[in-house]
């Protein structure tokens, strides 16, 4: 097809194809998961065995934490603002005067 410029051969064609498409049933659209890394997988595991064994020497009490819960605990969530500065009195220029 020849439509460059040509608005309206361009507006029928692309037409067409949208009502192809609608009438096309069980079109699905396939989108894979990432995998996770194979690094992080096999040190997954390895904590995971690790854990087994303390808990078969009597090493852990009570029921282990999950995996994600051992991973990322949720003590160590970041609390209040992302700032950086220093937040003392004078701010960051404190700690620059006192350096120099």
């Amino acid at each position: 097809m020849d439509a460059e410029g040509d608005s309206s051969t361009v507006n029928t064609a692309v037409e067409k194809l949208a009502q192809v498409a609608i009438t096309c049933t069980g079109l699905k659209i396939h989108i894979p998961a990432c995998q996770p890394a194979a690094q992080l997988v096999t040190i997954e595991d390895e904590v995971l065995k690790l854990i087994s064994e303390l808990k078969g020497h009597n090493c852990i009490f009570g029921e282990p934490l999950a995996l994600n819960q051992f991973l990322e605990p949720s003590d160590e969530e970041e609390i209040g603002g992302g700032s950086l500065e220093f937040e003392g009195p004078g701010g960051d220029e404190t700690i620059v005067t006192v350096m120099s």
